[in-house]
């Protein structure tokens, strides 16, 4: 936790409008897009879902190594 209390407010800000940003664009997907497999082409054999969820976990846990 020691290393957070030099942390500049503006990191955690911008960390957070990016957070929030993601769970937007979530937000406009239907169930059907996000669940079904390959609803688009472009996810492969994956639902959009997955796609989400594996690529945000690498982004998150990037995210705070760069805090």
């Amino acid at each position: 936790m020691e290393k957070h209390q030099e942390t500049s407010h503006k990191v955690i800000k911008k960390k957070s409008i990016s957070h929030e940003e993601t769970l937007t664009l979530l937000r406009q997907f239907s169930d059907k897009e996000l669940y079904t497999k390959p609803f688009y082409s472009w996810t492969g054999t994956t639902s959009l879902e997955q796609y989400f969820q594996s690529s945000l976990a690498s982004h998150y846990a990037w995210s705070l190594r760069d805090l």
